[in-house]
């Protein structure tokens, strides 16, 4: 056993919320024009996700005019998104977004630095006594 302590102990809590394209799409579309800077009115009509450059392009029109949205302008808006719909956000973790081919990850890690301390013995349930029926 080592007995340095490098570093403390820790409890680490990750969750993960999974966007399909559809679902993407939906947060864009509900994002309104100030979020991407859309025109107002415009439909989507197009969306990849493309994971290699860390982008998802939208395509909106009737001419089919594309745009790139970066990492940190998909993270604020599914973020956003979540919010609007009421899925619970941890405020204080670290978020991060991950791209696949077929969909976009938010995933929240909270980290405690202590563990807690185990309850004392006095604590733990005893069976109860036998209860007479009358």
């Amino acid at each position: 056993m080592n007995t340095t302590t490098a570093a403390s102990p820790m409890i680490c809590e990750t969750r993960r919320i999974e966007f399909q394209a559809a679902a993407i799409a939906t947060a864009i579309e509900s994002a309104g024009p100030t979020m991407l800077a859309l025109p107002l009115g415009v439909a989507l009509t197009g969306l990849a996700i493309l994971p290699e450059i860390g982008a998802v392009k939208i395509i909106y029109g009737a001419s089919g005019t594309t745009r790139l949205i970066t990492l940190p302008e998909l993270a604020a808006l599914l973020i956003a998104y979540c919010i609007d719909v009421r899925i619970p956000i941890p405020k204080h973790a670290r978020k991060d977004l991950k791209l696949r081919a077929e969909l976009a990850s938010l995933v929240f890690t909270s980290a405690l630095p202590l563990t807690p301390r185990p309850r004392p013995k006095r604590w733990r349930q005893t069976p109860c006594a036998k209860r007479q029926v009358l």
